[in-house]
């Protein structure tokens, strides 16, 4: 390692405060003007079923970098969350955290069923896919029945809705299923 590389070194903190949809903006657009992120509910496109989620977050000394989202969801007697959004600056991207934001979520919610919406706008093509069937997320195929005893068959068939009118990726998460 040499002295530049030393300089350039930054220490992630990734707190456990989970931030709401209103500090998540207020704090990101703070720390990364030229990236700024909009409030989810002035997107008309945004998903309904997570329209007020709760985040986690990675900083960079005083600068939040990143955050990952969901929101806890009731429906026909069932538990489940939604995924409610994931981003890190584009500085920082390829450091492995979104890895770690994604890991800490499932860790605060992975014994729940999860539904959500995946789409490359700003990765390769494939890789939030990929990422996401290392933690036992799938694709969701079209005979949804045998997931209507974990998440609402009104909420997977909006979410098939919305899949096809943003060309995103429609994927699930059941605990225990591998």
């Amino acid at each position: 390692m040499n002295w530049f590389s030393i300089l350039k070194k930054t220490n992630i903190d990734y707190p456990t405060t989970v931030f709401s949809e209103e500090e998540i903006v207020r704090y990101y657009n703070e720390s990364n003007p030229d990236n700024p992120r909009e409030p989810r509910l002035t997107n008309p496109n945004v998903n309904p079923y997570s329209n007020d989620g709760v985040y986690l977050t990675a900083w960079d000394g005083n600068r939040m970098i990143g955050y990952s989202g969901w929101q806890i969801q009731f429906g026909e007697g069932k538990e489940f969350f939604v995924l409610a959004g994931a981003r890190v600056h584009p500085d920082y991207q390829g450091k492995k955290i979104a890895t770690r934001l994604q890991d800490d979520k499932m860790d605060k919610v992975g014994s729940k069923p999860g539904i959500g919406l995946l789409n490359n706008k700003t990765m390769p093509e494939g890789t939030w896919t990929d990422a996401m069937r290392r933690r036992n997320w799938f694709s969701v195929p079209e005979d949804i029945e045998p997931y209507t005893k974990y998440i609402p068959k009104e909420v997977i068939l909006a979410h098939q809705r919305l899949a096809k009118e943003k060309n995103a990726t429609l994927i699930m998460y059941i605990p225990g299923r591998s």
